[in-house]
């Protein structure tokens, strides 16, 4: 049976926090709190108490409940995801059945369930969010507003509408507060998207279309250089936008690598901000070293053996406009990292592909190119599959470079590293795949990832999902 997680964004409303937990437990297989900024852990507690599996704090207030759910989504290990506000209410008919409509229809991605708004207790409008929605490995919920989860198209699965009268939810906000603190936020928000992201013509167009009609931001919008078209009833950006000075991220994940991080960290003095994330609980070094740096250091919610659960939460929680890869047994060079500033001011670019030299016992082994230099736009995730890279970067409708050959990071590995990663790997491969294995796409991530490893190899073979190997591999 497919597993669902009902994913909460939360922001000072404990009532309806807790009220949904009680909710949604005997319902649900796991239920994902994300609170946006500091608050008071005694609600938090309580969720626990009724059966919150997993509660988690952001540092600074976003005003945007997209973040709160991207970082959920990052932290969910379930199947499918349930989405939900805590001014919100489900009506018992779509919670008792909805494991039975994931079951009916298993060629589904996602499922729109009608939403009821209600304004001071009378009904306003109705309309048909997505909601209910499968894990794929393409899967993103961008973090910018009125934008729904995307996926790239690539794994062969369709959408429903619950036109059923029964399945619905009731959103239920505090007219005192709602309609104000929203337009306010709202204002603020896209006016610092248009700002942030005044090269990147598909974003810029999605955000003109959400602020068109607010007659409180059209000042604002003038004064940035922007007109409105009557013919087309839209407004048009400046013909040279301001691009404002971005700021840049150092991205490294670990796994009690306490010594190699102390020698990495110092090279990344220069970078704005410094995320560590650990797969697993880190141990005291890896806490005392990068509390001594400054960095912000996270953890998985378990130890996945492969680095990917943990960029793609690392990227959910950065907040740079720009963030850079790196490993603790990697080392970039100097022109690589005197570069940077330069690399990232260049417009209309939303990632470098960098050389990445390989090593083995100081032997030169290969050398490929790798997205190591993101452009953190609302569409960029990574996929939660071993051996992937950031993806969806196209839909900003901006460019990917290559950096010169100077600019180049060295990974070196050693025989006993890698001896002890191959058990270790063919058992995360093998329970990714048992997870994902009605997933084209993934399915043949995996099988490749697989063709390396011996031992994954022969559970294929005994499952039956491969006929026999490529020669090649």
């Amino acid at each position: 049976m497919k597993t669902i997680a009902a994913n909460i964004a939360v922001w000072n409303d404990t009532p309806g926090m807790l009220r949904l937990v009680s909710l949604l437990r005997p319902f649900v297989d796991e239920i994902v709190i994300v609170h946006d900024g500091p608050c008071s852990n005694s609600g938090l507690k309580q969720a626990r108490k009724l059966g919150a599996d997993v509660v988690f704090v952001l540092k600074e207030r976003t005003g945007m409940p997209e973040d709160a759910k991207r970082v959920a989504l990052a932290l969910s290990e379930s199947d499918w995801v349930f989405c939900l506000d805590t001014d919100e209410a489900v009506t018992p008919e779509l919670l008792v059945d909805l494991h039975k409509i994931i079951d009916e229809h298993p060629d589904a991605l996602t499922f729109n369930i009608r939403l009821h708004n209600f304004y001071a207790g009378k009904f306003w409008s109705e309309n048909w969010p997505n909601r209910l929605s499968r894990v794929t490995t393409d899967m993103q919920l961008p973090s910018m507003l009125h934008v729904g989860y995307n996926f790239s198209g690539s794994e062969s699965f369709v959408g429903y509408k619950l036109e059923q009268e029964q399945y619905r939810i009731d959103h239920n906000p505090d007219p005192q507060s709602y309609a104000k603190e929203k337009n306010a936020r709202y204002n603020r928000i896209n006016l610092h998207l248009l700002d942030k992201f005044s090269d990147a013509p598909l974003l810029i167009n999605h955000i003109l279309d959400c602020v068109g009609g607010n007659q409180n931001i059209r000042e604002e919008l003038q004064k940035r250089g922007y007109y409105f078209d009557e013919e087309s009833k839209r407004y048009i950006p400046p013909e040279k936008p301001i691009h404002p000075a971005r700021t840049l991220a150092a991205q490294v994940i670990v796994h009690n690598e306490a010594e190699r991080l102390s020698s990495l960290l110092p090279q990344l003095h220069r970078f704005h901000e410094l995320v560590i994330v650990s797969d697993g609980v880190p141990d005291r070094a890896t806490k005392a070293i990068a509390r001594e740096k400054g960095a912000k250091l996270f953890q998985t919610r378990q130890e996945y053996h492969h680095a990917a659960p943990a960029r793609r939460l690392g990227i959910s929680l950065t907040k740079s406009d720009w963030f850079f890869v790196i490993d603790p047994d990697e080392e970039p060079s100097e022109a690589l990292l005197d570069s940077l500033e330069a690399l990232i001011a260049k417009p209309h670019c939303c990632a470098y592909k960098v050389p990445v030299h390989h090593y083995l016992d100081d032997i030169l082994i290969r050398t490929d190119f790798q997205l190591r230099l993101v452009r953190l736009t609302p569409f960029v995730q990574w996929s939660p599959l071993p051996h992937s890279g950031p993806e969806a970067l196209g839909l900003s409708g901006l460019e990917i470079h290559y950096c010169a050959e100077n600019l180049f990071i060295d990974h070196r590995h050693t025989s006993d590293y890698i001896e002890s990663s191959h058990a270790r790997f063919s058992t995360v491969v093998n329970n990714l795949m048992g997870h994902y294995n009605d997933l084209p796409r993934a399915r043949g991530h995996l099988i490749d990832c697989a063709s390396h490893y011996a031992a994954s190899r022969e559970y294929f073979l005994q499952q039956g999902w491969v006929e026999a190997w490529p020669e090649s591999s």
